[in-house]
C-alpha cells in the first residue's frame, strides 16, 4: 500500500462521531480503530457487545456510533463477520487488510492472522467469556493483559492459562472454568501445574457456574490460587469475592 494513501493518515480525534456524510469521504483509520483491529487479533473474534463496551462506553445504543463505525470498517474490507451458531450472534474478525494495519504498526506482537476452521464454534461460549473477563479488568485500570493465543504462540507445553494479567509488575494466571464438568482430577492437575509455576504470583480461578465445595478443599496453595465466580465479577467488579479454603478478598484489594 502506498504510505501516502489516506489510510495511512491516523485520524487524531478519536471522538468524532460517524455521520452519513462520512459514507462519502475516504475512510480515514483512527487510534480507536487501530486498537480495536489489535484487541480482536489478540482475542481471535469480538461480539459486537464486547467492541461497544471497549471502545464506545459512553455512546448509548441508539446513537449507532459503535454500529456506523463498524459499518464503515466492513465495507472498506477492514472487517468480517462470521456466524456462531453455538451463540446465536455475528462474530467481527480481521481481514488481511486490517492486519496488515496492525503489523505496519508493530501491534501484531509476531503472532499471524487468526484463521477460523470448521471446528471454531466449539469454543466461542468460552472465548467470548475470556474476552468479557478482560474488557471487565479494563475498565477497571487492569490495562496489561497477554492473551492466550499470543502465550500459546510464543510458550512449549500444552497447560497454558486463559490470559496473563500483570499487576505492579507481578504476573496473574487467569483462568476460566465454564461449568465444574471436567472431572476433579483436572483441577488436581491444574493446581499441580501452578505449585510449581512460582513466576505465577497469584492464579485467579473465575468459575462461570457455582463453586463447588470440593473445589475449594483441593490441594493447592492458598497464597497463590483465588476463586470467584463468573457471575459476582461481572455484577460487583471490584466488590467480586476471591476465597480459598483460608481466606478471602475483594477485587479493589488489588486495584
Amino acid at each position: 500500500m502506498d504510505e501516502h494513501t489516506p489510510e495511512k493518515e491516523k485520524a487524531a480525534d478519536d471522538e468524532v462521531e460517524e455521520t452519513d456524510q462520512d459514507e462519502l469521504k475516504a475512510l480515514v483509520l483512527t487510534k480507536r480503530d487501530l486498537a480495536l483491529f489489535k484487541l480482536v487479533h489478540e482475542q481471535r473474534y469480538l461480539a459486537f457487545s464486547h467492541i461497544k463496551r471497549a471502545f464506545w462506553p459512553d455512546r448509548s445504543l441508539p446513537a449507532k456510533a459503535c454500529y456506523k463505525r463498524l459499518t464503515r470498517l466492513e465495507k472498506n474490507g477492514y472487517l468480517k463477520q462470521i456466524y456462531s451458531k453455538r451463540k446465536g450472534l455475528n462474530l467481527y474478525l480481521l481481514t488481511e487488510r486490517s492486519f496488515q494495519e496492525i503489523k505496519n504498526e508493530g501491534l501484531d506482537s509476531g503472532v499471524s492472522l487468526y484463521k477460523p476452521t470448521e471446528y471454531f464454534d466449539r469454543y466461542t461460549g468460552h472465548d467470548l467469556k475470556v474476552a468479557t473477563i478482560r474488557i471487565l479488568f479494563q475498565e477497571l485500570g487492569l490495562t496489561e493483559w497477554t492473551s492466550e493465543r499470543f502465550i500459546r504462540a510464543k510458550t512449549f507445553g500444552s497447560r497454558i492459562p486463559d490470559g496473563i494479567l500483570k499487576v505492579r509488575g507481578q504476573k496473574i494466571a487467569v483462568e476460566l472454568e465454564n461449568f465444574l464438568t471436567k472431572g476433579k482430577k483436572r483441577y488436581i492437575d491444574l493446581f499441580d501445574f501452578y505449585k510449581r509455576r512460582l513466576d505465577y504470583f497469584l492464579v485467579f480461578m473465575i468459575i462461570s457456574g457455582d463453586t463447588k465445595e470440593w473445589v475449594i478443599e483441593l490441594n493447592y496453595n492458598p497464597q497463590q490460587v483465588w476463586i470467584a465466580t463468573y457471575k459476582e465479577l461481572l455484577e460487583k467488579k471490584e466488590e467480586a469475592l476471591f476465597e480459598n479454603k483460608r481466606a478471602h478478598f475483594t477485587l479493589a484489594r488489588i486495584l
